[in-house]
């Protein structure tokens, strides 16, 4: 493996009151969990190597207030912070970890969806694609432990 993409994502909405701890563990099993299995079943192969590259799929709710999901944001902050933490442990071996905020997209969570509260509709997937090329072929020397998000590429980054 020289990229790994960890892409997918769990989405429980419902208020904190009423939600379901069972929810809370799918979330947080899809979106921090797996993405920790996976980069640690390929970092050694790449720690051999001296060279790999891992892109962890953040998102803006991360730092998001949204009184009607207790979950997803709070575990995009978690796997923010692995991917900073991982970066640091990966420098040495040239092994680049960046989190990608793609944006709203059209995707299995969002394929009901219409305009957010801002009025932007999902947008086709091929859109991350520039960014996530980019980032693809970044290195440990040149590009690691940032969080960025799609719409900014080729603006504030890189």
């Amino acid at each position: 493996v020289d990229v790994l993409v960890n892409n997918a994502a769990a989405l429980m909405p419902g208020t904190f009151q009423a939600y379901d701890p069972a929810w809370w563990d799918v979330v947080y099993q899809v979106n921090v969990r797996g993405p920790f299995l996976l980069c640690q079943a390929v970092l050694p192969h790449m720690m051999a190597r001296r060279q790999g590259n891992i892109i962890n799929l953040s998102s803006r709710a991360a730092t998001a207030v949204m009184a009607d999901d207790p979950t997803y944001g709070p575990s995009k902050a978690a796997l923010d912070c692995f991917t900073l933490n991982l970066a640091e442990a990966a420098r040495p071996y040239n092994i680049a970890v960046n989190g990608l905020g793609p944006g709203l997209i059209r995707s299995e969570i969002n394929r009901r969806r219409g305009p957010d509260r801002m009025g932007r509709v999902p947008e086709p997937p091929d859109v991350v694609v520039p960014a996530a090329l980019w980032l693809a072929q970044q290195t440990a020397e040149t590009f690691t432990g940032h969080i960025v998000f799609r719409e900014e590429f080729g603006r504030s980054w890189p």
